[in-house]
Parts: structure tokens; sequence; C-alpha cells
């Protein structure tokens, strides 16, 4: 019963779904009450400079490193806004747009310059496809569970 469940197309797409919005709502519900909700969508573009900052070092498309490199932005991101915010020159929303398109745009130009012929799709990097996460599985005790989920 349980793999007819899962090897149904639909439940797969919204099981990630909900745990990708469980694992959210955390996040975000703390960034709405600090007044950073912009922080989020600031955080979500500056990654791509760390994705082909990664790649240009390892030449690797995917896997921990990738993560690794792409958080690191999100945290280069965050201390830099808040580096910013700090001055009182500026707002925290002012320090976020001028922090996120800077580290976005460089990671762009790289890409366009160095990564030319490498397919990265800056589409799934900007909007994140959780829709296909679970057509990779393995199976574990006769049930197919997706390698992305234990990664």
């Amino acid at each position: 019963m349980m793999a007819e469940l899962l090897t149904t197309t639909a439940l797969p797409i919204m099981l990630v779904g909900a745990m990708v919005g469980i694992a959210s709502s955390a996040v975000g519900t703390f960034l709405v009450l600090r007044g950073n909700s912009m922080l989020s969508d600031a955080i979500s573009h500056s990654i791509v400079f760390g994705i082909v900052i990664v790649w240009l070092l390892t030449k690797q498309q995917s896997g921990p490193v990738q993560l690794i490199g792409a958080a690191l932005t999100g945290l280069l991101t965050v201390l830099l806004t808040e580096a910013l915010a700090s001055t009182k020159r500026v707002k925290q929303d002012t320090a976020i747009g001028l922090v996120f398109p800077a580290l976005f745009s460089i990671g762009v130009l790289l890409l366009n310059i160095y990564a030319n012929d490498v397919h990265i799709d800056t589409h799934t990097v900007l909007l994140g496809e959780i829709g296909f996460v679970w057509l990779d599985t393995l199976d574990i005790f006769g049930l197919p569970i997706p390698r992305r989920w234990y990664r």
C-alpha cells in the first residue's frame, strides 16, 4: 500500500512541497517578525554568485560543494546587509537593496564571461524546482526513497 502511494506522481510532488513549506515557514516567520522579509529574496538571488564561484574553483555543477558555496554566499549577503545597516547611513531595506543586486549581478557577469558554455540552470536557481526531486530514487526496504532527501 505504501509503495503504491509513493509511486504515484502527484503524492511525492505534494510531499516535497509540504516539506519545503514547513521548513520555510519557521525561517519566514522569523524574517517577517524581524522586518526582514525581503532578505529571503535577497539570499535566493545572491547565491548565484556563490554557485558560480564554486564552479570556477571546482568545476562541479552540483553536489555538496555547491550547497556550501550557496550557503556561504547567503551568509555573506546577511553579513554585508547587517554591516551596511549598522552604519546608520542607510536603513535595513536599503542595505538589502544594495547588497543583493551587487552580488547577483557579479554572479551573472561571471557566469556569462567564464561559464557561458556550462549548463547552470539560472531559472531553477532563481525560482527553485522542487517538482522533480522525487524522481531520483533509491529502494530502501522496498520503498522508493528520493536520494535528495538523505544526502
